[in-house]
């Protein structure tokens, strides 16, 4: 089970992340990263498999 509050600064901001990679870093499920797109978190386009860049998800869950 993962945390409460993911760390951010275990993303790489350099990186593109996809939803099984992000779910993994955290120790949580995809559908809880599939929830935090539906909440803000910006993709880098509409087609699967569906990237996150890391600036994105590390500013995202800072603001969180």
């Amino acid at each position: 089970m993962g945390k409460r509050h993911p760390n951010h600064r275990l993303v790489k901001i350099h990186r593109s992340y996809t939803v099984e990679e992000i779910a993994h870093l955290f120790g949580s499920h995809k559908n809880r990263v599939r929830a935090w797109v539906k909440a803000g978190l910006p993709t880098c386009d509409e087609k699967r498999p569906m990237l996150i860049l890391g600036h994105d998800l590390a500013s995202f869950l800072q603001a969180r």
